[in-house]
Parts: C-alpha cells; sequence; structure tokens
C-alpha cells in the first residue's frame, strides 16, 4: 500500500511478496512500514528488492528482480505528488495463471486425429489416437471405444 505522506514523501506499508534471489530460487520478502522520498521528476516506479528495500527507479524494472509496488508522478518541480497509485503484480506462478487464462479462452485444442465416429453397436462411439493441445503442453491420446451413452 503507498499512501502520500506530503511534498515527495511516500509511506510504504508494510508487506510481504515473493522475488527472485540472487540464485534465481524464488523466495519470500517481508519489510516493514517504512517511508521513502521520491528523486526522479516525473515518473518514480516503487519496488521492493530482494533484502526488503524500497528501490525507486524513473523507468520500470525487471519483475522478476524486484516486487513492484506502485506509481507516483511527480509535479511542480519534483516538489508534490500529483499522482499516486498503489498498483502490485499479482504474486503467484505466471505459468499457472497463464494455463488459467488459456483454458478458458482457447480450451483444448486438436492437432491431429481424435476422429469421432459410431460404432457397429448402437449408441456407442470410437475415437481414434491423436495429438491435442491444452495449458500449453501436448497430449497423445490412444483409440478408445468406451465412450456410452
Amino acid at each position: 500500500q503507498l499512501s502520500d505522506n506530503g511534498g515527495v514523501s511516500v509511506a510504504i506499508g508494510a508487506g510481504s511478496g515473493f522475488i527472485n534471489d540472487p540464485s534465481h530460487k524464488l523466495e519470500e520478502i517481508n519489510w516493514g512500514a517504512q517511508t521513502v522520498n521520491l528523486t526522479n521528476p516525473g515518473d518514480n516506479f516503487i519496488y521492493i528488492d530482494v533484502n526488503g528495500n524500497p528501490y525507486i527507479t524513473s523507468t520500470r524494472s525487471n519483475p522478476d528482480n524486484y516486487i513492484y509496488l506502485g506509481y507516483a508522478y511527480t509535479i511542480n518541480g519534483n516538489s508534490d505528488i500529483g499522482l499516486i497509485s498503489s498498483n502490485p503484480f499479482y504474486a503467484g506462478n505466471y505459468s499457472n495463471r497463464n494455463n488459467n487464462y488459456l483454458s478458458k479462452v482457447v480450451g483444448v485444442m486438436v492437432e491431429s486425429g481424435n476422429i469421432v465416429s459410431e460404432d457397429s453397436t448402437p449408441l456407442h462411439l470410437s475415437v481414434n489416437s491423436g495429438v491435442i493441445n491444452s495449458n500449453l503442453s501436448e497430449y497423445n491420446t490412444g483409440d478408445t471405444t468406451i465412450i456410452t451413452k
């Protein structure tokens, strides 16, 4: 949580988040409430680094290396805050979030095979082998005749 503390001072609320440590392992970082001064005229992107310290830059940084907390824009020759937005990135596994999105939007896609046909027994279906794609993964399917109504 970010809030205007007067002048170019920003209050950062205590919190926790996940970040890649220097050995590229995902690590939970906790930080206490603190106050920082914005040093960049105009754009100020506000992050927490791997040590739990605030990091402020005038350009976006790699979200793998910092925990993004929000953005502030200074005005009047960098003497006041004109805009402050506390909009942290979602925590969690990107791959899982991406797969969840793809399964809702695209669903399962047939790459080849998987032709459905009626077999000789009434109300029985057969599906031949093939390849399907789901959640950025490829799956081989085998022949099956156990689909019944």
